[in-house]
């Protein structure tokens, strides 16, 4: 895990050293390498700015974890940097068992390429402190990347999660890069092609 901070003006970063250390100006950045369990995803070298591994190979039904540690709980904008095969709409849900309502449906457009990468948004509720994040998809043939967490407002550390729209609303890249789990009761529809990534 990655703590990096948010850009800042020159004038900004040196009118108080601790304005670059607060939660305010982190951002959590946990590359989709990094997990602690998989079931079914694969790696493989990734084409995206910063280089790396992305994850792939995703069927319906597999999922990746992740141990994610937030400084402070609050509504967070939640990045995940995907790309998909095809122009089809590609869902997963981001889900954990150590925040009891977390379960968030995103859903993306389709890049047209393995590596071909854009940036999808969410908005969600999160505590502060250790947690293990599942995505766990509902869609075959996507990659992602890796998944960011910036604090917009700081909140009492609810367990429940509000969302945006999931409309992906990110913003598109030719270059490439890589991938992006919901209880909701959401029909999965699977693709019968073959995941090719390369």
């Amino acid at each position: 895990i990655k703590i990096e901070s948010l850009s800042q003006s020159s004038s900004e970063s040196s009118a108080s050293s601790s304005a670059s250390s607060s939660p305010e100006n982190a951002v959590v950045r946990v590359e989709a390498e990094d997990y602690l369990e998989n079931y079914g995803m694969q790696l493989e070298p990734t084409e995206d700015v910063g280089g790396g591994e992305n994850v792939g190979w995703t069927e319906t039904g597999d999922w990746i974890s992740y141990s994610v540690y937030l400084p402070e709980a609050g509504e967070d904008n939640v990045r995940f940097r995907v790309a998909g095969l095809d122009d089809l709409s590609d869902r997963f849900v981001l889900e954990s068992d150590d925040i009891e309502s977390l379960s968030q449906l995103v859903t993306f457009e389709g890049t047209g390429d393995w590596q071909s990468w854009k940036t999808v948004e969410e908005t969600i509720a999160l505590p502060s402190g250790e947690s293990a994040l599942v995505i766990r998809a509902l869609d075959d043939d996507w990659n992602i990347n890796w998944i960011e967490f910036e604090l917009l407002s700081p909140g009492s550390g609810s367990s429940s999660s509000t969302s945006s729209s999931g409309s992906g609303s990110g913003e598109s890249s030719s270059t490439s890069s890589s991938d992006a789990s919901s209880s909701e009761s959401v029909s999965s529809s699977s693709s019968s092609s073959e995941n090719s990534s390369s």
